[in-house]
């Protein structure tokens, strides 16, 4: 890596961004860092790097760029959020607890991690998988 460059947060474009902090709270235990006053940008901790929800205007408002939206039963957006966790299982079951849908059951990769997908509420994926060395 050259320079200071390092990933800040990538951020899940939502219609509602403390519906989405809640249900990143109950799913996978992450906790809020900072809330926008708008409410428009939220930071979740993930570790390192954050994961931030934004508002569904947030692209419109800061790019000048439309967007397309992402639904629960339309199509995924074209980023997947992975999650490291030790028990993958466990894992899925609290967040289909949560109301996430389970888009693949855990299954052991040919690499030796174990890995599963889920969509979350608003309909991105969220992969589950056991760390890789």
């Amino acid at each position: 890596m050259t320079g200071d460059l390092r990933l800040g947060f990538v951020a899940l474009s939502v219609p509602d961004v403390a519906a989405t902090c809640d249900f990143y709270r109950r799913a996978f235990g992450l906790e809020v860092r900072f809330v926008d006053p708008s409410g428009h940008f939220a930071e979740l901790v993930t570790g390192a790097a954050r994961l931030a929800v934004v508002d569904d205007g947030f692209a419109e408002r800061q790019a000048g760029l439309a967007h397309r939206r992402t639904t629960p039963d339309g199509p995924p957006p074209g980023v997947v959020c992975t999650f490291f966790t030790t028990d993958v299982d466990a894992a899925v079951d609290r967040a289909i607890a949560a109301g996430a849908t389970l888009t693949r059951a855990p299954f052991d990769a040919p690499w030796g991690q174990r890995i599963a997908v889920v969509r979350d509420g608003d309909g991105a994926l969220v992969e589950l998988a056991t760390p890789v060395d």
